[in-house]
């Protein structure tokens, strides 16, 4: 594929969709060349000089995730606002790419002119987010997307690095989660903003009362005097105004928190965390694309499956290969 730097981010910045498609593709590519103009284009496309929402949203799987992200985005359309969502899929194990395609779950939201959905594969990457979903949330905002939702994995209480790329975070949370709220608070309860018991409805409208109840109580810090107090809702698809209460929430937050000094410290704080990892992994990088290090990694590889070396012996003769130390 022929690529033009130039030409791509002037497109992405006049929100043109398929160049926009086609730059994700190419910031989640693993490939050297790929990775280099990756880079470059970022570095044209710079950061946004103006704010945009990144909201967070977390939660087990089959808890209406998706569900809840299409609702939302209309709500936030009627609101002559534009949407994009970036939904982590589990990664196939056959050919690395998404497994669920949330963009075939938001047909509504899928069809809104004022609407981006990408689906993007996790990989191996731990936290419930993917390798490059910095890189594409910087892409969205360059392209003017007044709310971005970064929807992820659902794997559990493990998935914190949302917490770390989003401004609010939004919890979904099962009716009758019960005791299981206890272990989970000592995990992502404490980082997230807001927390939605969804399916308060039908057979399971008493079940998501007493979970509402649960979390009011068992939230940490959650004090009535508290500056950090988490906001709770219970919520139904099919109840408009549940959902018009959740988006109202949120958008109250975020121009509260863009009024104030915390947004540009709070971004300053992620900038400095994705420093530091996006080093990590071009190191790795680099050291995977050459050949003499491969050689040796495989064979200290080959050395532990017949256990000719221990797994520390293994590593020392890495660090001394590759430092000459």
């Amino acid at each position: 594929m022929d690529w033009n730097v130039d030409k791509c981010a002037e497109r992405i910045l006049l929100k043109d969709r398929s160049s926009l498609a086609r730059a994700i593709t190419l910031i989640e590519s693993s490939k050297k060349q790929d990775r280099i103009l990756a880079k470059e284009l970022l570095a044209k496309l710079g950061n946004p000089k103006e704010h945009k929402l990144r909201l967070g949203i977390t939660g087990p799987p089959g808890v209406g995730k998706s569900s809840l992200i299409e609702k939302l985005g209309m709500n936030f359309i009627e609101q002559n606002l534009s949407v994009a969502v970036l939904s982590i899929d589990p990664s196939s194990q056959l050919h690395g790419g998404s497994i669920l395609g949330d963009k075939s779950r938001m047909l509504d939201l899928s069809r809104q002119v004022a609407a981006f959905i990408r689906p993007s594969p996790s990989g191996l990457h731990l936290g419930g987010t993917a390798r490059s979903t910095q890189d594409t949330i910087q892409l969205l905002e360059a392209a003017g997307f007044d709310v971005i939702m970064i929807e992820t994995v659902g794997i559990g209480q493990s998935e914190i690095s949302i917490f770390h790329i989003s401004d609010l975070a939004l919890m979904l949370v099962q009716p009758g989660a019960g005791d299981d709220l206890q272990n989970i608070k000592k995990g992502v309860m404490e980082w997230a903003d807001f927390f939605v018991i969804s399916k308060a409805d039908g057979t399971t409208k008493e079940l998501a009362e007493n979970t509402y109840q649960d979390l009011v109580h068992s939230l940490p810090g959650n004090s009535e005097n508290s500056i950090h107090k988490k906001q709770i809702f219970k919520s139904s698809i099919e109840d408009k105004e549940s959902i018009q209460t959740i988006a109202k929430a949120v958008w109250q937050h975020w121009e509260s928190l863009k009024s104030t000094e915390q947004l540009k410290h709070k971004r300053n704080l992620q900038q400095a965390d994705y420093f530091f990892y996006h080093w990590a992994e071009n190191f790795k990088e680099h050291l995977l694309f050459d050949q003499n290090f491969v050689n040796q990694l495989n064979t200290c590889r080959e050395q532990l499956k017949i256990g000719a070396i221990s797994r520390e012996e293994a590593m020392n003769l890495l660090i001394r290969f590759t430092f000459a130390v």
